[in-house]
């Protein structure tokens, strides 16, 4: 591999790795539930305590419940048996995030070989991001029957559209795991 095909592959690898905003959901279903038991759901308002940003949380709340209703859910502001809530929960992204990219070549004779070594540690990009996790609990009678967690990067200085962005792709990939209804014949 010659030494500009080395460096494009360096430069794709780390804004590859820069780009991973999110990560897999974390997805749990109670089997026990009739999903299909429950015509209509409340979606319940987070009331923000402390950290949280309620610009965020507004954004949070609607991705929801879009994503629910794109779901098949029907969303209602009366008591229902089914309620879901939601939850955020941050973390600071550590300051030591790097790649470290290695190539070596060597050559072996008869009784002796030589090898030569190339590293490069890449630190990642930081700033003052905060890994957010939106947890979302669907219960049926008082009963836990879907849980759903799903973060992503939420950067200080962030454009408010691109955190939009952000928060729709986390809550997408958890409803993308939502149990569908059964399809009456």
């Amino acid at each position: 591999m010659t030494m500009q095909k080395r460096s494009i592959f360096i430069i794709s690898a780390v804004t590859l790795l820069s780009a991973c905003q999110s990560t897999k959901p974390t997805i749990d279903t109670n089997e026990n539930i009739d999903f299909s038991a429950f015509e209509q759901c409340q979606l319940n308002e987070t009331v923000p305590v402390g950290q949280e940003n309620p610009i965020v949380l507004s954004m949070v709340h609607q991705s929801i419940g879009q994503q629910a209703m794109q779901s098949g859910i029907v969303l209602t502001s009366a008591d229902a048996n089914c309620q879901i809530n939601y939850q955020l929960t941050y973390k600071d992204k550590p300051n030591s995030s790097s790649v470290n990219f290695s190539f070596g070549t060597g050559r072996q004779t008869s009784n002796s070989s030589v090898g030569i070594g190339v590293g490069k540690t890449v630190d990642l990009p930081n700033g003052d991001t905060t890994i957010t996790t939106i947890n979302i609990t669907l219960t049926y009678k008082n009963t836990p029957a879907w849980f759903a967690a799903s973060n992503f990067e939420n950067e200080l200085d962030m454009k408010t559209s691109e955190r939009k962005t952000r928060i729709d792709e986390a809550i997408k990939s958890m409803f993308d795991l939502y149990p569908s209804k059964p399809i009456a014949n």
